[in-house]
């Protein structure tokens, strides 16, 4: 059975969406400006026999038939001119009435970087990758076996596939994020640690204007932005944490509020037994007990609390000790059950929700 994967770019006008297809079809460059109206459907098919279509939409089509053809898409390249001071804006106007699917997994993509590209844009496309959550980068349609271009091809084909060589990269994804534990298909970039906080403080700067243009400059021109397969992880197969819900919550405190009185239960008894608290209540508590389980038994409250007397004098030991040991029971068995409680609210589904012929992934508004 053969698998399916579906590509759409999308972005403004002559912003060189077709050439980027043609060169991932390892076609050549062709310097005519192309032109076709609505969308252009390419396909190619993989050694693994995984057939990806490249849906190539035109500039000026329709926002309702953008929205349809999204829905389905498995990889979305948000394309825009690197070399236009005003071509990022000019892909977020494109793009604020569309809804993309959760599963999706999207490229913010400069082309034109033959050209001089103005560090001004370069940084706000940075800051609207990181903030988006999306991987960025520039290409050159004009270069032949551009590396960014054969790493976006060697990704499409391995998307779909479940084993563990694929790499990918994106610099939104924290090493101490993930903690070893990723989707099949995520992106993770590993950047030292000080990469990491040059960039952090450079985003801040730039988002939340907490520092001056002179802190901006510094940590732009620090941190270093070069990312490479070299420097990515190797994507898993296997799922990351899902988001706790209600009911394991409520497993949780309840797990926990179990522990809690199991264990000041022990201490209790262990209190009692040393004839450091009284036993009176624990004496009580005891033939509360064993009077009600012998009624459940069909046996008087007479014959419960001789039973249970017979028993501290045939093993030698005081009516303190009896009940110590005979609370200690579901004392232990309380401890047991809320360990086991806080254990079964913890647990994550180990099948994808995605799987699910029910499921219907969030959306997502840029």
């Amino acid at each position: 059975m053969q698998n399916r994967h579906e590509i759409v770019i999308l972005g403004p006008e002559r912003t060189g969406k077709t050439q980027l297809v043609n060169r991932l079809l390892g076609h050549p460059f062709n310097p005519e400006y192309q032109v076709h109206i609505g969308i252009e459907i390419k396909k190619t098919k993989t050694p693994e026999e995984i057939l990806i279509f490249y849906r190539d939409i035109a500039g000026d089509t329709d926002l309702n038939l953008i929205q349809t053809t999204i829905k389905m898409a498995h990889q979305i390249y948000m394309v825009f001119d690197a070399s236009n001071a005003d071509g990022l804006e000019k892909l977020k106007y494109y793009i604020q009435d569309l809804t993309f699917p959760q599963r999706a997994q999207i490229t913010l993509i400069g082309t034109h970087a033959d050209r001089s590209i103005t560090e001004a844009v370069d940084n706000a496309a940075k800051v609207y990758a990181y903030d988006k959550k999306v991987d960025y980068c520039t290409i050159s349609s004009l270069q032949d076996n551009h590396p960014v271009i054969q790493q976006l091809r060697e990704k499409s084909s391995c998307l779909l596939s479940t084993s563990s060589s694929c790499l990918m990269t994106a610099p939104i994804k924290r090493q101490a994020s993930v903690n070893g534990s990723v989707h099949s298909g995520e992106r993770v970039l590993t950047l030292s640690s000080t990469s990491l906080r040059e960039y952090d403080a450079y985003y801040n700067a730039a988002a939340n204007n907490r520092k001056s243009g002179a802190d901006k400059q510094r940590y732009t021109h620090d941190y270093d932005p070069s990312y490479s397969p070299g420097q990515s992880r190797y994507r898993g197969s296997k799922m990351s944490s899902a988001p706790a819900n209600r009911c394991s919550c409520a497993l949780r405190m309840a797990g926990m509020a179990m522990i809690l009185a199991a264990l000041i239960g022990l201490i209790y008894i262990a209190l009692v037994v040393v004839n450091i608290l009284s036993a009176a209540a624990l004496i009580s508590l005891m033939n509360h007990i064993v009077v009600g389980v012998g009624s459940l038994l069909g046996a008087s409250s007479a014959t419960s609390l001789m039973t249970i007397s017979q028993v501290g004098a045939s093993l030698n030991v005081s009516t303190t000790a009896v009940a110590g040991m005979f609370m200690t029971v579901p004392s232990l068995a309380l401890l047991v059950a809320g360990y086991g409680a806080f254990r079964a609210g913890g647990q994550k589904p180990d099948q994808n929700p995605e799987d699910d012929p029910g499921f219907e992934p969030r959306k997502r508004r840029y």
